[in-house]
């Protein structure tokens, strides 16, 4: 995880790259986020997500 907001992440991959529109279920800091693949780039060291949620067991207002 780079990066996590209210509404999304940006998720960082070395190997694999997930499609747009893709379910994805994260473990981040002891809790499930569970969201949609909205975009996929290539970057040097692999590939960055953006990741709508559409569920947490967390409050990601407390995320920076």
């Amino acid at each position: 995880v780079v990066d996590i907001s209210k509404h999304g992440v940006r998720l960082r991959t070395s190997g694999t790259s997930f499609h747009p529109g893709s379910l994805l279920h994260i473990f981040f800091e002891k809790s499930l986020l569970i969201g949609e693949v909205r975009y996929c780039k290539s970057v040097v060291d692999g590939f960055e997500h953006g990741v709508r949620l559409e569920q947490s067991d967390h409050d990601t207002r407390t995320f920076s």
